[in-house]
Order: structure tokens, then sequence, then C-alpha cells
């Protein structure tokens, strides 16, 4: 279900990003884009060459070219608007003061019909105003433009995870590999010796090839997933800048959740609910009935996904905390490992499955901390409208 959800989303986040133009989204190199008001600190992080985790909201609205575009498209309107506006205030005050001078000359006549056009122009000032202003800054376009653009957040987000999980697995499946290749090299030495059997050694070149093998899948996984990356936070189709690591999560996130505050919010946020609440109200009793039972089952689903959101949040610190402790644990007896295999006390078969055991350690905590990331990112998103409750 939850795969299914988030490839919904990544598909309409996607068909947002190149629906316009039927090519994939690229907004060329970020050094193009001028500074909309952001400090120079800022600003500069946004220019380097390095996509960090933080930025991608900035990244979306500055660089997004479909993103960028609608809302300068709104503005460019909505100036169009104030400048024809202010033409025809300029008119008007020219006819003010023909007004102004027959009336002055005793030309009566003439006062009459430049009022008549002075008041004509008034009303069609206000209905410029009132009319033109209020589709630019229609509350059901502007929240549909930053749904949109918080879904190619979303979207994006969730692959700069999934590439930096890759990225974790990269780096733990190199060690490994090594050190299989070593235990490789010393289990043929000890063949050799007639000390260990062709069993042992073909095992352990088992192990080096599976590393190996997984290295690669997992190279070819991340060399995937970046173009989309880059496509959604706006970078040029032939850019390749790093892709930063992820700083570890952050618990204090945890602390600001407030189920029953947040669960008011998600239901407001909710398009689902939105659009029931939208409905006409029948004209019967029934008919009022039967959609105000909709709002209602409709805000329990709410409800009842939030509290599984938080509940599965509350699940992934559990593992978080007990992995987290697992590697300080194998951290504190490694130091000891590498103390006792340099004192000769260790042999190197026994501390390479040490080590061994070490980085698989790493990887779990690592893993965790994703998990408990991920899980964060999705209640608050879930909090902000992104949760599914139509099936």
């Amino acid at each position: 279900m939850k795969k299914k959800r988030y490839m919904a989303i990544l598909s309409v986040a996607l068909a947002f990003g190149c629906g316009l133009t039927g090519t994939v989204l690229a907004a060329g190199p970020v050094i193009d884009k001028e500074n909309t008001g952001y400090d120079e600190e800022t600003w500069n992080r946004l220019l380097d060459d390095v996509l960090e985790y933080d930025e991608i909201s900035l990244l979306v609205h500055e660089c997004n070219s479909t993103i960028r575009e609608t809302w300068d498209d709104l503005e460019t309107a909505k100036k169009n608007i104030l400048d024809t506006v202010e033409e025809m205030r300029s008119q008007k005050r020219m006819v003010e003061n023909l007004r102004d001078s027959a009336k002055k000359d005793g030309d009566m006549e003439g006062y009459a019909t430049y009022n008549m056009e002075v008041q004509f122009m008034e009303k069609a000032i206000g209905s410029v105003m009132s009319s033109g202003l209020a589709k630019v800054n229609n509350k059901s376009t502007l929240a549909s433009v930053q749904r949109g653009e918080d879904q190619i957040t979303q979207t994006a987000q969730s692959l700069v995870i999934s590439y930096d999980t890759l990225r974790q697995q990269k780096v733990t499946m190199e060690h490994l590999q090594t050190l299989y290749g070593e235990q490789y090299q010393l289990a043929t030495n000890k063949r050799a010796l007639g000390l260990a059997t062709d069993t042992e050694v073909l095992a352990a070149q088992a192990n080096q090839l599976s590393a190996q093998s997984s290295i690669a899948e997992i190279e070819s996984r991340m060399l995937k997933l970046k173009p989309t990356i880059l496509s959604l936070t706006g970078w040029a189709a032939d850019a390749d800048p790093e892709i930063a690591a992820i700083p570890l999560v952050d618990l204090t996130l945890i602390d600001n959740m407030n189920l029953e505050a947040d669960t008011v919010k998600a239901i407001g946020n909710n398009t689902t609910m939105m659009e029931l609440r939208r409905t006409k109200v029948g004209k019967t009793n029934d008919g009022v009935a039967a959609r105000l039972a909709k709002i209602d089952e409709g805000e329990q689903k709410v409800t009842i996904e939030l509290k599984a959101l938080y509940d599965d949040v509350a699940a992934k610190k559990a593992a978080y905390e007990s992995a987290q402790t697992g590697y300080q644990s194998a951290q504190t007896s490694q130091a000891g490992n590498d103390r006792r295999y340099s004192q000769g006390m260790l042999s190197k078969s026994d501390y390479l499955a040490t080590q061994v055991s070490f980085y698989q350690k790493e990887a779990a905590y690592k893993s965790a901390d994703t998990a408990l990331r991920l899980s964060i990112k999705t209640y608050q998103w879930a909090v902000r409208g992104f949760l599914s409750i139509d099936n």
C-alpha cells in the first residue's frame, strides 16, 4: 500500500513538472538565477555545486522551471493588471482636468459629459481591480500551485533519502568487499599450508564476489535516481552536482509532534476533505445527512491514518535507539579489538571477522536513522495534507 501511494505521488509530481512541455524538467544552471531576496549565505549555498537535503524546498521553488514560471506568470499577470489600472487612472485624471476646466469656463454641458465619462472610468477601474486581481489572487489557484510545488518537494526529498540510503549501503559494501577480499586471500594462503579446505576458500570468494555485485547494483540504482532528483530541483540536464550526505536525524522533530493538534491540521489540509466540504449541500434531509456522513467518515480516516503514522514514528524511534546502542557498543568493542590485534592477541582471521561485524552494526544504525527520518517526514507531509484516504 505504501509503495503504491509513493508511486502515485511520484507520478503526479513528474506529470506536474513535465506535463506542460513534454520534456524532462530542467531549469538550467542554478547560477543563472537572480537573488530573489535571500540573505547572501543562503543564496551562495543554493549557487554552489552541492545539492543539500535542507535546500530541496528552496531549489524547487526557485529553480524548478515549471514552478518558477507558474509563479512568475502570476506575478506578471498581477503587474499587468496594476499597470493597466494605473494607465486608466492617468486617463481619468486627464478627463477630470478637462471636466474641471469646463466647469471653470461655465461650459456645463461639457462638464456633464466629462463627469459622466469620469464616473464610467471609475467603474471600469473598479471592475478591473476586482475581477482581474481576484483571478490572480484566487485562493484556489494559489493553493493549487503551492500544492504542486509541495508535491514535487515531497517527491524530491523522498528520492534524496533513497539516494543517501544507497550511498550508505555502497560505503558499507565497499568496506565489506575489502574485508572479504582479505579473508579470501587469507583462506587461499591457509589452503596452501593445508590449514583450510576448498569449501572455506570458495565461501570466502563467494562473499567477495557477492559484495562486488552488490556495489555494481547499488551504483546502477544511484545512477538512475540522480537525473530525476536533479530535474525536480531545477538543475541543468547536463549538470552533475554532488548530492550531499544527509545529516543524522533531528530527534527534536519528534518532540514537536502533537497528535491531537496535528490531526486537526491534517483534516483541514487534506485535499479529499476539502473536496468533500466543497460539495453542494443536498436539498433533502437524506442528501444533507449523506454529505455529513461522508465528511465524518473522511475525518475518521484521517484520524486513524495519522495515528498509525504517529505510532510508526514511535516504533522507528525505538528501533533507531536500539541500533544506536548496538553501534556504540560495536565502536567500543572494535577499539578493543584494534588494540588486541596490534598487540598480537588476536589472529588476523578473527580480527577481520570483528571488522565485518562492526560494519554490519554501523550499517544497521544508519539504516535505522534513514527509516526514522522517512517516517517523520511522512508524518509531517500528512499533517500538511498529503495523506491518501480515498481507499
